[in-house]
């Protein structure tokens, strides 16, 4: 795609999110969806205005570098540590019974072992980016159930990096001694920052003074915070977002860094809009018209199985009934990070192309769905 087309591509972009986020918001849908609607809209499945979308994808890593970071400047490894029951043990139970009964069907299908473990992972994973987003709009984020659904998302992001590393053990590629080596060294001193931050009350930011009243530093540090994570879990052959996530976390822990959260959520909403544009851009519409029986029947038992599962889960750890049903109802879709798994798969050849499409509906309809499904399980318990 040559410059002089980029102008008119992110013009159309820009507004048709504005226009599509307004129609949206109308009827309380957040603007997640939007972004998922202009991808499916403008991609080559849809009105075909775009038809390369490689540049999008290019921006694909950065939305979820910014998200993972994000993510992390809002979790406190105290308070995780501290209510540690749901988010660790009760996201380890609900991964691992999802697996189980997806092991079931494949056996009843004749699936490889590899595929059930990576639609397993794919379903286990919920939708950071959608759930965050209405706790927040509905100011339910320090409430009690709200704690608990985001501690297990924050531990279900964590998951996805022994995830990838399990798909890819599983397929028997070799890794070299120098890289073991790496991850090993990664590894203890990602540990080792933990134990740091949780030891330290406080901790403050270098050379913070000369950042003081200087908006155009400020931009840069804390860009440099976030990506420079990045690079050095990359150097270590670790998963970058786990980078992105430890440097959220390090802010969260520094005093007087409100300002870099005000400073990057302009770039997070704007590369986290065109990750999910470039999703729905992926989506075959043809595909979904000619399979939408058996998809509309998986997003129906995807939304059942995962809500009962962490419903249960959540009951099964002492939660009241009506909190462990809303929680449920909150981590029933299919999340953004089930995307990485699933390219992990399609491009090792683990699923085939009718599999990977059907999955990617899946996600996709199950992320755009679960504003309503909420909304439902709200007036059933008759939370407002």
């Amino acid at each position: 795609m040559h410059g002089d087309t980029l102008i008119p591509l992110y013009t159309l972009i820009i507004f048709s999110i504005l226009i599509m986020g307004m129609l949206l918001k109308t009827i309380s849908i957040p603007y997640v969806v939007s972004y998922l609607f202009v991808g499916i809209l403008l991609g080559p499945n849809g009105i075909g205005f775009v038809q390369d979308t490689l540049l999008l994808k290019q921006f694909e890593m950065v939305g979820l570098v910014f998200l993972l970071f994000f993510v992390g400047m809002e979790i406190s490894l105290k308070e995780l540590l501290k209510n540690w029951k749901i988010p660790i043990v009760g996201t380890f139970i609900q991964i691992a019974v999802t697996v189980g009964i997806i092991f079931l069907l494949g056996s009843f299908l004749d699936w490889k072992f590899i595929r059930v473990i990576l639609i397993g992972f794919v379903i286990s994973i919920s939708s950071t980016a959608v759930v965050i987003k209405l706790l927040n709009e509905s100011n339910q984020n320090n409430t009690h159930v709200g704690r608990n659904v985001i501690g297990v998302l924050l531990v279900q992001d964590i998951a996805l990096i022994p995830m990838i590393i399990v798909l890819d053990l599983m397929q028997g590629q070799s890794m070299p001694i120098k890289d073991l080596v790496l991850q090993f060294v990664g590894g203890i001193l990602m540990v080792i920052l933990i134990i740091y931050l949780l030891r330290k009350k406080e901790i403050h930011l270098p050379f913070r003074s000369y950042f003081q009243g200087h908006k155009e530093l400020q931009i840069f540090l804390a860009l440099a915070i976030c990506f420079g994570m990045v690079m050095g879990t990359e150097l270590f052959r670790l998963s970058p977002f786990l980078g992105a996530f430890m440097a959220g976390i390090y802010v969260r822990t520094a005093r007087e860094t409100d300002w870099i959260h005000i400073t990057l959520e302009p770039f997070f909403i704007f590369f986290v809009a065109i990750f999910f544009v470039s999703v729905g851009m992926m989506l075959d519409l043809n595909f979904v018209f000619e399979n939408w029986g058996i998809i509309l029947l998986l997003v129906s038992l995807v939304f059942i199985l995962n809500t009962a599962v962490n419903t249960s889960v959540m009951r099964m750890l002492g939660e009241p009934w009506r909190e462990s049903l809303l929680g449920g109802a909150m981590l029933a879709q299919v999340g953004e990070f089930s995307f990485v798994i699933l390219s992990v798969g399609g491009q090792a050849g683990i699923v085939s192309e009718y599999t990977y499409q059907t999955i990617l509906a899946l996600i996709t309809l199950t992320l755009m769905l679960s504003p309503a499904w909420i909304a439902l399980f709200k007036k059933l318990i008759r939370i407002s």
